[in-house]
């Protein structure tokens, strides 16, 4: 994030004066993420009366933005919310990691060796991978899709979202909904570089998965795309009725780049 730093100090902001930078927790649920916001925003920037914030989100940090004001409707003090590559109605490749510790859709290297070591030592506690992967971070269950995106690979038949497992349904994103002082305030960034996975094909676990305990929908063997920023949908990454800005970058590039910055 340091060209997103240098473009607002660029543009006249000031570090810890009117510009702050809100590290959080990622593995925690984005409301408890965004209570650590609101802790944030009264104990250090400590907004005079009457001056507003503007909140800039990219990817889980838009959503934890949007969770801040949902929370706080009628004392959240935001004028503007922007949010760069954020899953606001989830992304598909999460599945792989919630229901089978697969974490190679998740993230890159070297972040994904750092994620599996953390797994491997605090994961002794849990009997399988998958339930380590949920009580160790339960923010992945705020990511999965909230729209259809499963299909059996044999018959490419359709897996309804609502039909799921309580358990391996998006319940939070779900049940915040999208009102409308959230769009009045919202701005989304959207990358529109390529390829984005946004179907999981899938055939039933065998007998290996049963005794591991994952892959109690189905065992992805392979995926359809649809555009976006090769993380996150460009149809997930915008609000019907809130302002978007299309983009031809990739997910890091819409806080990277010059054009992103602009």
């Amino acid at each position: 994030y340091n060209n997103l730093i240098s473009a607002l100090e660029d543009a006249g902001y000031h570090k810890n004066q009117n510009h702050f930078v809100f590290a959080y927790d990622w593995t925690k649920p984005v409301d408890l993420i965004a209570d650590d916001l609101r802790d944030y925003i009264h104990s250090v920037i400590d907004p005079p009366e009457g001056v507003e914030i503007n909140l800039i989100g990219h990817s889980l940090g838009g959503l934890v933005g949007r969770a801040y004001i949902q929370e706080n409707p009628s004392n959240h003090g935001v004028n503007n919310l922007i949010t760069l590559g954020s899953p606001h109605k989830g992304a598909p490749q999460v599945y792989k990691a919630w229901e089978g510790a697969d974490l190679h859709d998740l993230m890159a290297q070297p972040w994904r060796l750092l994620a599996e070591l953390l797994l491997a030592a605090r994961g002794r506690d849990y009997s399988t991978r998958v339930e380590a992967i949920r009580n160790l971070a339960p923010v992945l269950r705020d990511l999965l899709p909230i729209f259809d995106y499963l299909k059996w690979n044999s018959s490419s038949e359709t897996i309804p979202e609502t039909s799921l497992p309580e358990n391996s349904r998006n319940l939070w994103l779900t049940n915040i909904g999208v009102p409308s002082y959230l769009l009045e305030l919202l701005s989304t960034v959207v990358g529109t570089i390529g390829d984005t996975p946004r179907w999981l094909r899938l055939v039933p676990r065998d007998r290996t998965d049963e005794i591991l305990d994952r892959w109690q929908i189905g065992k992805p063997v392979g995926q359809e795309n649809a555009n976006g920023d090769r993380t996150i949908l460009a149809d997930s990454a915008q609000l019907e009725g809130a302002d978007v800005f299309s983009l031809p970058l990739d997910h890091g590039g819409l806080v990277q780049s010059q054009e992103g910055m602009e």
